[in-house]
């Protein structure tokens, strides 16, 4: 079975961009390649389940920095006039981009750095909400979420605990 780790990498490399990568656009650019990237991102539900973390901090972003705004609906060449819009855009994924949103403010309303949460899958993720505070913060946590299938990562908790 393939890692999480190693999903991640694959969708970066078809995408050729990180979410760090399309943050180092001018500001005009990077809403365009943040749409592209969101985009490509859904078509790839092998790499989406095992990415959900990073979908779910690139969703927040255009959110919480109304950047839909600046995004061009595909259909009508205009540009978004709400995130609902710009959801609904995306074809079938309206579930999976507001569950990635929620699990992703879960796991940061927990005071983890978003940064360790990157390559963290969908299932991982649900654990991680789950868990208290100051162990999901834990860098072995972390590491383990990152790094394993969710029914190893649950069996990993468990028997930690």
């Amino acid at each position: 079975m393939t890692s999480s780790l190693a999903l991640k990498q694959s969708v970066y490399t078809v995408l050729n961009e990180s979410v760090d990568d399309i943050n180092k656009y001018p500001e005009e650019e990077r809403v365009q390649h943040i749409d592209k990237w969101v985009r490509g991102y859904l078509k790839m539900e092998t790499v989406l389940q095992a990415g959900y973390a990073d979908f779910g901090r690139i969703m927040t972003s255009i959110e919480d920095e109304s950047l839909w705004k600046d995004m061009t609906d595909p259909s009508t060449g205009e540009n978004f006039k709400s995130m609902n819009d710009y959801v609904r855009s995306l074809k079938d994924a309206r579930s999976k981009v507001f569950e990635a949103m929620r699990l992703y403010r879960a796991a940061i309303s927990k005071g983890i750095d978003p940064l360790s949460l990157e390559g963290v899958s969908r299932g991982n993720l649900k654990v991680i909400q789950l868990l208290p505070d100051d162990v999901a913060k834990d860098e072995k946590v972390l590491e383990d979420a990152r790094n394993q299938e969710p029914a190893e990562f649950g069996k990993s908790i468990r028997e930690a605990n």
